[in-house]
């Protein structure tokens, strides 16, 4: 019920920028608009934020160097009856880990150093056990859209700001 929900929320997300963009786009500058970004960037950033979140979050946790995280993570997606996530190790001390990708097939779970180190192996599967269900909810693809509508919104924002303020200077 709550996939269906975040599907429902992601859409509304997706639709309610175009129409709040595009509409005064055309009432202003007609067919061609002033200020609508492409369509497909809303597209790029969701399919794109798994690879930038992990590219500036760490290096791919080898099997070998970490065998237990990786036996827990298969066994907690195996319990949650979803693909095992690729897995990925922060190089930061604070404790945290997150979850990324749009779908669960292209899901990965990154873990700090210091949550790795930190934790006796009950409490780290507690921390890593609410991964799966993030990724099944696609809670990871509603909080991108949610990022691209925010940038969206306040690019927009301050393009309108910098319009008004060079007509009212002439």
């Amino acid at each position: 019920m709550r996939r269906l929900a975040n599907t429902l929320k992601t859409t509304a997300l997706r639709g309610l920028p175009a129409s709040i963009v595009l509409t005064p786009d055309y009432w202003i500058g007609g067919q061609a608009g002033l200020f609508a970004p492409p369509p497909s960037l809303n597209v790029a950033t969701c399919s794109f934020s798994d690879r930038l979140a992990l590219r500036d979050a760490g290096r791919p946790l080898n099997h070998t160097e970490a065998p237990g995280v990786h036996a827990m993570a298969a066994d907690l997606a195996a319990t949650a009856g979803q693909p095992t996530p690729r897995l990925y190790e922060s190089p930061v001390r604070r404790p945290n880990a997150f979850a990324t990708g749009w779908c669960p097939r292209q899901a990965a779970a990154c873990a700090t150093e210091g949550l790795l180190d930190l934790l006796i192996p009950r409490e780290l599967r507690a921390a890593l056990g609410q991964e799966p269900a993030h990724i099944h909810n696609r809670d990871i693809l509603l909080s991108s859209v949610a990022g691209t509508l925010a940038g969206g919104l306040t690019m927009l924002a301050a393009t309108s700001w910098t319009y008004r303020k060079s007509t009212t200077e002439v």
